[in-house]
């Protein structure tokens, strides 16, 4: 691809690599890793400021510290880049790993989380996504969503009775963007949580699903 050079009253524009837009971080390509490098190096050191700050070593005093300092760092717009690659998104879940590991080391992620009654960050996210897909789908967002998200008229399947069309992305790039990633998820929700007669009334319906039965990936 050739690269030219633009110049504004004798002043030679400079070529970026990445660009930082409301927060969120993109390359030429639309690619988020960067944005993804940025907010785990900023979040691993905030963890790390906890533990060293706080004298108390309290589980559910520095959960919260957590939970207020660090986590919204690593889910801030997290609907626009969410990680399509794994490697991505484990780098953002060791930041969560590492400083639960800190608090009870000896037993393992999955039971840490529920002693200090957290999910992953990617179940979380995907809450964000879902929560997002039904603002979409039930007009509380001032967008237009039936270019992106569309209506299928199959309701004999498992899941519930307002199934999203899934489609085929061109490349990996495509794959992550909220209406493709999110359409298997909403797909097999239940009734009563797609059904929900309000935002509030559905994340606490998606609250209480469990993902690792649903989806079987967590």
């Amino acid at each position: 691809m050739p690269v030219y050079d633009y110049n504004i009253s004798g002043f030679t524009l400079p070529v970026l690599q990445t660009v930082t837009d409301l927060g969120v971080t993109y390359d030429k390509h639309f690619s988020f890793r960067h944005h993804v490098i940025n907010v785990v190096s900023k979040a691993s050191l905030r963890a790390k400021l906890i533990l060293k700050c706080f004298s108390t070593r309290d589980p559910s005093v520095l959960t919260k510290a957590f939970c207020t300092f660090v986590r919204p760092l690593l889910e801030f717009s997290s609907v626009i880049w969410s990680p399509y690659y794994r490697l991505d998104k484990d780098k953002i879940e060791n930041v969560q790993r590492r400083f639960t590991k800190v608090l009870f080391p000896k037993i393992s992620y999955n039971n840490r989380l529920q002693k200090l009654g957290l999910q992953t960050l990617e179940v979380r996210r995907i809450s964000t996504d879902l929560t997002m897909c039904y603002k979409l789908l039930n007009n509380y967002c001032d967008t237009e969503y039936s270019h992106v998200l569309y209506r299928s008229d199959v309701t004999h399947t498992r899941g519930n009775c307002c199934k999203l069309l899934k489609f085929h992305p061109k490349n990996n790039r495509d794959a992550s963007l909220l209406h493709n990633r999110v359409v298997n998820y909403w797909n097999r929700l239940p009734d009563s949580v797609v059904m929900a007669p309000s935002i509030s009334c559905f994340k606490k319906r998606l609250s209480e699903v469990d993902f690792n039965q649903l989806f079987g990936c967590f």
